[in-house]
């Protein structure tokens, strides 16, 4: 590190710190022991997550981001784009010897398993920066050729076999003289989204671009196009099957930016003006949602619509966000990582004073298929939300909202329409809020 960069780091700690004391703001810096700009942060649940940055860095927690510790990496080649689905598994896309290959870890970086990308296509093709995976099972990556986009290619066993679908469009005018995918993220098994542009010429004229978003209910298997005019879309982000939102520039002023939402899955889309520039933004629940851009972090509880600025820091430049119930961080340029330390992490939400006294109990039975109890108490009466989140922190479900009396209550849960896996149930009462771990079985 250069002495620049440790005054730089020092500078951001101080400013954050004197930050923390006058306006209460609940960031706090952490230390990963380097200085290369972070650029992504993920957590599998409350406690275990991992950071990826420039120079192959590779970060991982154990105690829900109060301290990371990094692994070495063993990369074939050179690191395309890199990640964890949890401690010990994680993929990644390289190139060798100018050989494009995807490998796979499942012994957090000690080992790699390195496939050819012309056998997993058949062909050669490449694979974009455009991959996402839900966890060790299901996989899904954007298949090119000749500056177009050839299909989606989809694993269900844990990259072990892939099978290769169309990602079609159908224009409204011009000729499509390339495509791309920036984004790619599924919620569930099935329900998916992916969004790019097209770069297209008319009568012989200049190229231009248009948005372009597709959303698949089948696991990838078919896709619905969707034509964006004077719009550059290039992030994603879901809190359940229904509700989306991706971030878009426009081609004409590259400092106008929006977000695009939708309520019904991807069938339609809203436009809401007035977006900041966001790098990365994140949504509890259909309402409330924190964002960065270079120097500000922001909230919103109108689903995206307006923003207030939280917090500025015009020395520090904050790259990303992510939540799991309990947890949250940020990572930027210079190593820069802060955590989240208020009580009420789940939700951005001002809310009440709650009960004096609130307990939760273990769910019973646990695992379970398809019906669990979750039992709780409370000391005095208070505005109560019970809510289910899957293992990526995405809200799959609100099982209960309102008011509830002194005492003890039993819910129960039942989970016919979702997957097996791990799930953390979230009581919230009032200000106060617990949450557990649970296992569904079928």
């Amino acid at each position: 590190m250069t002495h620049s960069m440790r005054l730089h780091r020092l500078a951001v700690i101080l400013i954050l710190t004197a930050g923390t004391a006058i306006s209460q703001t609940v960031w706090t810096p952490v230390s990963g022991g380097t200085a290369n700009e972070l650029n992504h942060v993920r957590f599998f649940n409350e406690t275990e997550g991992w950071i990826g940055g420039d120079g192959e860095t590779i970060l991982m927690s154990a105690d829900s981001g109060n301290s990371w510790n990094s692994i070495a990496g063993g990369f074939p080649g050179q690191l395309w784009l890199i990640r964890f689905v949890s401690r010990a598994t994680g993929y990644c896309s390289t190139t060798f010897e100018s050989e494009n290959l995807f490998c796979a870890t499942h012994d957090s970086c000690r080992t790699w398993a390195c496939t050819p990308v012309d056998l997993i296509v058949g062909q050669y093709h490449y694979l974009g920066s455009s991959w996402f995976f839900l966890d060790a099972q299901y996989g899904w990556m954007i298949d090119y050729s000749s500056g177009f986009i050839s299909g989606v290619i989809v694993t269900r066993d844990s990259a072990e076999t892939w099978e290769h679908f169309s990602l079609n469009y159908s224009t409204s005018s011009g000729t499509v003289d390339g495509s791309s995918v920036k984004d790619i993220l599924f919620i569930d098994p099935e329900h998916g989204w992916a969004c790019g542009n097209l770069k297209k010429t008319l009568g012989g004229h200049t190229p231009w671009y248009d948005g372009a978003l597709w959303r698949t209910t089948d696991g990838g298997e078919t896709w619905e196009f969707h034509e964006k005019l004077d719009v550059d879309p290039y992030r994603l982000t879901a809190v359940d099957s229904m509700h989306a939102w991706v971030l878009v520039g426009t081609f004409a002023d590259p400092l106008d930016y929006a977000i695009m939402k939708t309520t019904d899955g991807g069938v339609t889309w809203e436009e809401l003006t007035g977006t900041p520039t966001l790098n990365s933004f994140w949504f509890a629940d259909p309402d409330s949602g924190r964002g960065v851009s270079d120097h500000n972090i922001y909230k919103t509880l109108d689903g995206g619509a307006t923003w207030e600025t939280t917090y500025t820091d015009e020395s520090a430049q904050f790259l990303d966000i992510d939540f799991m119930g309990e947890t949250g961080c940020i990572v930027g340029a210079d190593g820069l990582i802060l955590k989240y330390l208020s009580p009420n992490l789940t939700s951005v939400r001002e809310e009440k004073a709650g009960p004096s006294t609130f307990s939760l109990r273990q769910n019973y039975p646990n695992p379970f298929n398809a019906e669990t109890v979750i039992e709780f108490e409370l000391g005095s009466s208070a505005e109560t939300q019970i809510s289910i989140y899957d293992v990526n922190g995405r809200l799959m479900e609100s099982i209960k909202s309102g008011r509830l009396e002194a005492g003890t209550h039993r819910i129960t849960w039942n989970a016919d329409g979702h997957p097996s896996g791990i799930y953390l149930i979230m009581v919230k009462a009032g200000e106060l809020q617990k949450s557990m771990k649970c296992l569904l079985l079928k």
